[in-house]
C-alpha cells in the first residue's frame, strides 16, 4: 500500500514537472515569436519614462528662470535682461508683470490678447475703463466697451461704472437699468446703494 501510495506520488510529481516544462516550453515559443514587439513595448515605456522625466525637469528650470528674473524685476524695473528672461521663461508671468506696470494705453491693448485668461480680463476692462473716461472728460458718453466686459469677474465694476456715467449725463433711468443688473448678492452692494440713494435724492 505504501509503495502503491509512493509510486502514484512521484507519477503526479512528474505530471507537474510536465506541465511546468510545457508551460516553460510555450512560454519561450510565444517569447521568441512576439519577442520584437516584447522589445518594442520595453522601448516605448523607457522613452516615455525618459520624456516624462526631461519635461519635468525642464517644467521646473522654467518655473526657477521666472520666478528668478521676477525677483530681479521686483528689486530693479529697469533690469532689460531680467525682462528678456522673463518673456523667455513664462510669457503668462511676463504679461502679469506688464499689467501691473502698465501705464500706456497701447500696453493695455496688447495684454487684451494674453495667452493669461485673468490678465486678459483685466487688460480689457482697464482699457474700456480709460477710454470711458476720457470720453466722460470730453462730455461725451461712451460705454460701449463697459457694456462688452466679460461676465466674470469685473462685470458688476462695469455696470456700476456704466450707472454713474450714465448718471452724470442725466440719464437717472438708464442708469438705474444697469444698477438692476448687477448680480445680486455682490461685493458692490453698498455702492449700488449709495448711487441709488443719490439718483433720489438728486431728483
Amino acid at each position: 500500500m505504501s509503495l502503491k501510495q509512493n509510486l502514484k506520488t512521484i507519477k503526479q510529481e512528474f505530471d507537474q514537472d510536465e506541465k511546468m516544462l510545457e508551460n516553460a516550453f510555450r512560454l519561450e515559443i510565444l517569447a521568441r515569436r512576439y519577442r520584437r514587439y516584447l522589445i518594442a513595448i520595453a522601448v516605448i515605456l523607457v522613452a516615455i519614462g525618459v520624456w516624462y522625466g526631461v519635461s519635468h525637469y525642464l517644467k521646473a528650470q522654467h518655473t526657477h528662470q521666472a520666478t528668478a528674473a521676477y525677483a530681479k524685476l521686483l528689486e530693479d524695473s529697469t533690469d532689460s535682461e531680467a525682462l528678456k528672461a522673463l518673456e523667455k521663461a513664462s510669457v503668462e508671468l511676463y504679461d502679469l508683470y506688464r499689467y501691473s506696470n502698465a501705464n500706456e494705453d497701447e500696453v493695455f491693448q496688447s495684454l487684451t490678447h494674453s495667452k493669461n485668461e485673468l490678465v486678459r480680463i483685466l487688460a480689457t476692462y482697464e482699457l474700456a475703463s480709460i477710454e470711458a473716461g476720457k470720453a466722460d472728460k470730453e462730455g461725451k458718453l461712451d460705454t460701449a466697451n463697459l457694456d462688452a466686459t466679460p461676465n466674470y469677474p469685473l462685470k458688476d465694476f462695469a455696470l456700476l461704472q456704466e450707472a454713474f456715467l450714465l448718471f452724470n449725463h442725466h440719464q437717472a433711468q438708464n442708469a438705474r437699468d444697469k444698477l438692476l443688473l448687477v448680480s445680486q448678492p455682490s461685493i458692490l452692494q453698498e455702492e449700488v446703494d449709495n448711487l441709488r440713494h443719490y439718483q433720489i435724492f438728486e431728483k
